[in-house]
């Protein structure tokens, strides 16, 4: 049963609802009956986390309602490679929060703000601590490992091969800032092995080949622009070759083909009188031979734009997102030509729109990507959405407001057949028990309030967690979304609409057996869809 209804108070509606329950005992048959048998299938939900560059908020982002469904206190994200748990950095507090992708909320806080770097499979973390100081934490057990120092540098985690075996850091030289270099650690012992430089470059990590041979560094000749690309072969820590970019030209972002065999390397102008151009160029590059084979050119709309912000591979590996000003460009891998385009128009005063990072869904069926609104009248940042693409039909099926500056991430959980978590935005009243038919039965009906501005995607499902003193007999639905040994769950319409409106109400009937001396008590939590088992 749903009511159409704006409340001040769902005691107000348990009150009124409920009252003579014993003279109701036919209507609470009829109502349980239907409610529990309401079927709908399994909703798929996963989230995405946006920072804001000019706060402190991290938007929780719902796939299944596009709509954000939680604010957690933060700078920056993290997620681990199986994506169970997002870290938090929290600059202001000076702390890092562990939270459940689940359930968006904090299970361990740490004492510092740091970005951690993950091993793949995930058991480590490594956190650079005031950038004097490398800290790995066991992912399990929570336990921190020895730190890693370097005498006389200030470090930083930048990556771990993919074999897991080494971790490679940032290195500079506390003596003379424009001293950089890599320094290469054994994940084994934790211990530094080896350090990479080169004379008269910066080093900056950028990337490892998917196959874990060769490291990729940026190198910015001292005292002036002058850029190259480094390739280190990891068996030796050694570089093994050098690839200079076209004249005027610096190299950015990396993305390499799913079999690891071309890296795709966008590139930014240098000369103040090149600067201002359309154009704009991602060199295509063999990995085994170190070698520009080919050239990229996309070609904005905007010759003011601030040119290739990021670049994505396709899930599939046979285009190139590249967002460029205020388009995003889908790159054809087999023509290396520019198919299309989506182009994000202002909105009021702003003069100009910068997409920035993207992220994928898995199936590679939808492109998340950031765009912020600038004035060229140094107003800054004017407002920030997240835009969802269409891939196959490259068009904005989509768009969410977030906080003005939000800029970093996105970074997206994996998808879950558990639905959309909307229990911080609910309100949820609770009926006292009563007798139902003999003494053991127990009924409680238990009010649902949409306090969010948006409607929320039906089915509604309400998880009841830790039952004490009582088994839930409803229904024999149970789930894994909330607990290993299985969480049971009621599913109940929407209405004819299929959606829970701001401001209306879903009435659930629960049926419980007895089975303890003691009261009834559980948790519960609001999830948007039909979970999965």
């Amino acid at each position: 049963m749903k009511q159409r209804v704006r409340i001040d108070s769902l005691r107000t509606v348990i009150r009124h609802c409920f009252i003579d329950q014993k003279d109701r005992a036919g209507h609470w048959l009829v109502a349980v009956s239907l409610l529990m048998l309401c079927c709908a299938p399994s909703s798929g939900a996963s989230y995405l986390y946006v920072s804001s560059s000019e706060g402190t908020t991290v938007s929780v982002i719902g796939t299944h309602s596009n709509s954000i469904v939680a604010t957690i206190h933060g700078s920056s994200t993290s997620l681990t490679p199986d994506g169970a748990f997002v870290y938090i950095v929290d600059g202001e507090l000076n702390t890092t929060s562990i939270v459940d992708t689940r359930t968006n909320e904090a299970v361990a806080t740490l004492p510092f703000s740091a970005t951690p770097v993950f091993t793949p499979n995930g058991a480590t973390a490594y956190f650079g601590i005031m950038g004097t100081t490398i800290v790995p934490r066991n992912t399990t057990t929570g336990t921190f490992g020895t730190p890693i120092t370097v005498p006389n540098f200030s470090i930083v985690p930048s990556f771990v091969t993919p074999d897991g075996q080494v971790l490679y850091a940032f290195g500079r030289e506390v003596a003379d800032s424009s001293l950089n270099k890599l320094f290469v650690i054994s994940t084994a012992t934790n211990a530094v092995v080896s350090s990479i430089e080169v004379p008269s470059f910066s080093l900056l990590p950028a990337a490892v080949s998917p196959n874990g041979e060769f490291v990729y560094a940026f190198g910015t000749e001292v005292g002036t622009h002058m850029q190259k690309l480094f390739v280190i072969a990891t068996s030796t820590n050694t570089v093994v070759d050098t690839i200079s970019p076209p004249a005027d030209r610096a190299f950015g972002a990396i993305a390499f083909s799913l079999d690891g065999s071309l890296a795709y390397v966008s590139t930014r102008n240098l000369n103040f009188l090149n600067i201002i151009s359309a154009e704009q160029f991602i060199e295509v590059i063999d990995v085994a031979t170190h070698s520009i084979v080919s050239t990229i050119t996309s070609t904005g709309s905007d010759p003011l734009a601030s040119g290739i912000n990021s670049i994505t591979l396709s899930s599939d590996g046979s285009f190139l997102y590249v967002a460029q000003g205020n388009q995003l460009f889908f790159i054809d891998l087999s023509t290396n030509t520019t198919v299309g385009s989506v182009q994000i128009d202002t909105q009021g005063p702003a003069d100009y729109v910068d997409l920035g990072v993207m992220a994928l869904t898995p199936d590679g069926s939808r492109i998340y990507v950031i765009a912020s609104s600038f004035s060229r009248h140094g107003l800054g940042t004017i407002s920030s959405r997240v835009y969802i693409i269409d891939a196959a039909r490259r068009n904005i099926s989509n768009s969410i407001a977030v906080p003005s500056g939000s800029s970093g991430g996105p970074a997206l959980s994996p998808e879950r057949a558990c639905g959309e978590d909307f229990t911080m935005q609910t309100l949820v009243e609770k009926s006292a028990f009563s007798q139902f038919l003999f003494p053991q039965l127990q009924v409680q009906f238990v009010a649902v309030f949409n306090g969010r501005t948006q409607g929320i995607p039906g089915p509604v499902t309400l998880f009841l967690n830790n039952i004490q003193n009582a088994n839930f007999v409803g229904n024999n639905a149970s789930s894994n979304c909330y607990a290993p040994a299985g969480t049971r769950y009621t599913t109940v319409s929407a209405g004819p609409d299929n959606v829970f409106s701001p401001g209306e109400i879903v009435i659930i009937p629960l049926l419980f057996l007895k089975t303890g001396p003691g009261p009834i008590t559980y948790s519960h939590r609001v999830v948007s869809g039909a979970p999965g088992q």
